[in-house]
């Protein structure tokens, strides 16, 4: 199919009110047209967006609602191989304070902006009957104790036999280097 679309909900028991809400689409425009017949590598282009809402949860250390949006796309130049990219925006995180405290002063920080990105990620795949080999690069940020954004970077590997297990590898890249709010020092 050239579009899909999916809804998912969990609701209060009592008032029937949203508690979770995750909405997820893709949509395949060139299969959509009819553009490029008989070609697989184009036909294979698709995008995709998924929004999440989760009302906050005190009990499990939430006590402020969660909103997450994933926009990706994904493509297929060759048999077997696949290559994706996403970026997702933590919808939520501006609305949350991070109380900061410099030289004995306490005041709320906000992280970033709405439309900052919280992630991106690329990722490479080799799949057959057999086979599986995944390269991904992810690139995300955390907030530090003082209240600034913190880049983190990570390299995964994942090499899958069918009948025999799977093996993975990741390296933070982040790691190569020290970083302090801003101030990066060599190891």
């Amino acid at each position: 199919p050239w579009f899909t679309s999916t809804v998912r909900g969990r609701f209060d028991e009592t008032t029937f009110a949203v508690n979770r809400l995750e909405i997820q689409n893709s949509f395949s425009p060139l299969q959509a047209v009819g553009w490029f017949g008989d070609n697989r590598a184009a036909r294979s282009l698709s995008f995709s967006a998924s929004y999440g809402r989760v009302q906050a949860q005190p009990l499990l250390g939430q006590p402020f609602r969660r909103e997450a949006l994933n926009l990706g796309t994904s493509f297929s130049p060759y048999q077997d191989w696949t290559l994706n990219y996403s970026i997702g925006f933590d919808l939520s995180n501006h609305l949350v304070p991070t109380l900061v405290t410099v030289n004995g002063v306490a005041s709320e920080h906000f992280s970033h902006a709405l439309w900052q990105p919280a992630q991106n990620a690329l990722t490479v795949q080799y799949k057959n009957d057999c086979c599986t080999f995944k390269a991904q690069y992810v690139m995300g940020y955390t907030t530090s104790s003082l209240g600034s954004r913190v880049k983190d970077e990570t390299v995964l590997f994942t090499l899958e036999l069918r009948t025999l297990g799977a093996i993975s590898y990741s390296s933070d890249v982040s790691n190569l280097y020290n970083s302090v709010d801003g101030i990066n020092v060599s190891k």
